[in-house]
Order: C-alpha cells, then sequence, then structure tokens
C-alpha cells in the first residue's frame, strides 16, 4: 500500500472526515485513541464512543476521570440495521452542532457479524455513511480488531474509508466511491414475486391508503407493522401525486412471513443506489419519501422494469 500523507486539515472546515483504524493489540487500541478522545474533548469538540462492552470499558477506565462530553453507547443496540444506524448517528451529530459544537469526534467499531450475509450490508453502511454523513463537521475513526476480522471483511473495510489513523492521518489508497462497492455489495432483487395481487391504480392519496389497509387487514397484518407500512408507501405515494407525476400502481400481498406492498411508476425511476440513505435537509417538506420508507421498512428494493420503475417495501 503506498502510504500518502494527508494534509493537514482541521475537521470544523471540511465536514465529514471518515478513517479506519487497524489494530492488532488492546494496548495498540488505546494508546491511539484515548489521546485522540482527550484531544478533542480539549478542543471543546464533543466525542461519540460505539463499540463493543469489552471495548467501551477499556475505554472508560483509560480516559482521564476529570474529562466530560464523551457519550459511550453498545455496538450491539446502535448497530441493528444499517438504516437505522445512519440515522442515529445523523440525529446525534445534529443534536451536538445545535448545541453549539463546531464539531464533533465519533469512534464506531461494529460488531462481529458472523458471515458474509451479515457482514455485506454493513460494509455498504461504511460506504454509504460518507454520502449520507457528509454535510457534518465530524472527524469519525473505525476501529478494526485484526486478530479477529476475516481478510476479506478488512479488505471491505479499506475499500469505504477514504483515510487511514496511523502514525498520522494518511489518504487510502484503496478507498472505492460508495456508489460502485454498494452496487457490488447489494443483491440483485426478485424480478418477480408470487403472492402479490394487483390493486390498480389510486387516484388519490386515501384512495391508496384505504386499498393498502383492506389487503393488510386481509393479510392479518399487525396494526404495528401496519401502520409502518402505511406511512411508508403513503410518503411514496403522496410525492408522485403532489409532483404530478405517473401515479404508481399498487399489488401487495403475503411473501412468506413478510407483507409486501410494490408500488411500480412508468419512466426511469430511481438509478441512484444510495436514494433513501442521505438524510434529508432540515426543513425539507419534499423529496424525503425514499428516506421515510428505508426508515419505516425492514427492506426497501427498487426494481427496474421495461419502461417503469418498482419500489418494493418488505415488512
Amino acid at each position: 500500500m503506498t502510504d500518502v500523507i494527508c494534509p493537514r486539515r482541521e475537521v470544523s472546515a471540511h465536514g465529514l472526515r471518515h478513517e479506519l483504524f487497524v489494530y492488532d493489540d488492546d494496548d495498540e487500541f488505546l494508546d491511539r485513541l484515548v489521546p485522540w478522545v482527550e484531544d478533542g474533548l480539549d478542543g471543546g469538540e464533543p466525542v461519540l464512543v460505539i463499540g463493543g462492552r469489552a471495548s467501551l470499558n477499556r475505554m472508560r477506565d483509560a480516559v482521564h476521570a476529570g474529562y466530560t462530553g464523551v457519550t459511550w453507547l453498545n455496538g450491539e443496540e446502535v448497530y441493528t440495521r444499517p438504516e437505522a444506524a445512519i440515522a442515529g448517528l445523523d440525529r446525534a451529530l445534529r443534536r451536538h452542532s445545535v448545541a453549539g459544537a463546531v464539531a464533533t469526534r465519533a469512534i464506531g467499531e461494529l460488531p462481529r457479524f458472523r458471515d458474509e450475509s451479515e457482514w455485506r450490508p454493513w460494509l455498504a453502511y461504511e460506504a454509504i455513511a460518507n454520502r449520507a454523513l457528509a454535510h457534518h463537521n465530524a472527524w469519525v475513526v473505525c476501529p478494526c480488531d485484526s486478530r479477529v476480522l476475516a481478510t476479506w471483511v478488512l479488505d471491505g473495510m479499506y475499500r469505504t474509508h477514504p483515510e487511514l489513523l496511523l502514525e498520522a492521518s494518511r489518504c487510502n489508497p484503496l478507498y472505492e466511491e460508495p456508489e460502485l462497492l454498494v452496487r457490488e455489495l447489494t443483491p440483485t432483487p426478485e424480478p418477480r414475486l408470487e403472492g402479490l395481487r394487483e390493486l390498480g391504480i389510486a387516484q388519490d392519496p386515501r384512495s391508496f391508503r384505504d386499498a393498502l389497509r383492506r389487503e393488510m387487514d386481509a393479510a392479518l397484518v399487525s396494526d404495528y407493522d401496519a401502520s409502518k407500512l402505511l406511512v411508508a408507501a403513503g410518503e411514496l405515494y403522496g410525492e408522485a401525486y403532489r409532483n404530478r407525476a405517473g401515479l404508481p400502481a399498487l399489488c401487495a400481498g403475503r411473501v412468506g412471513d413478510h407483507f409486501v406492498c410494490e408500488l411500480t411508476t412508468p419512466g426511469a425511476g430511481h438509478h441512484d443506489l444510495l436514494a433513501g440513505y442521505v438524510p434529508p435537509a432540515a426543513g425539507a417538506s419534499d423529496g424525503t419519501g425514499m428516506w421515510v420508507a428505508r426508515q419505516l421498512t425492514e427492506r426497501l428494493e427498487i426494481v427496474h422494469r421495461p419502461a417503469a420503475v418498482t419500489v418494493r417495501l418488505w415488512i
């Protein structure tokens, strides 16, 4: 790997700084990160630390008792779904900004997922974070313990971080643009699903909600899941309705243990693989449908068809 030193820069002037820190010794973990945390606190920057119970305890014990301003969070509770983790980090960084912080420092150590099927969406998450959190003045370091992570996981982490935390911050020549990696890591959705019923095109939001609600009632979807899907699908329909775009045709029904709703709209539709991952700007009243839908559903898929695009929501 070419060792290129990144120009020294203040995080407050350059938005997001996303660095990878690979370590193979507990002392190395503390020797590098504890001074980094304390340096941020000395500069008036709040610090957010997300990790496993063992790493959190080590950090708490090592950070000088006189320091305040650190928020400690269990990674098992934060890293539940990539969409939820992005939203949670966005909220935390916004709160610090509103409270007057010029910049925030954060440590985010992913849990040890079991296999490739679990790791792939989280490697995509690390790539997406470069776009989704780019508007924040934040310096985020992601530690990776090379003693326990598979080589292919480490390779993926190198591909998702623009900089490396070594003796100094260094540009990462292995970094790839998020869209390229997300395309590689996102499974191609099934073009058709058995079990869905065509419900036609509703001419207004109320008719749309009524049709979807009747189908969920017939499928015995719980009130909790039904309320989430009504909001998620309603946001997407509402944007098309307000913008006078082609109204989406609705299909819905049970697929195994899930209830699935499809909205198919004429035209090219969404080609942005990161659609719905980037938090909407504060005060935005439109263009938020995909963000809301990703937050409220278990899975969102975009299926491109001849002369149409389908957004598929799983609950």
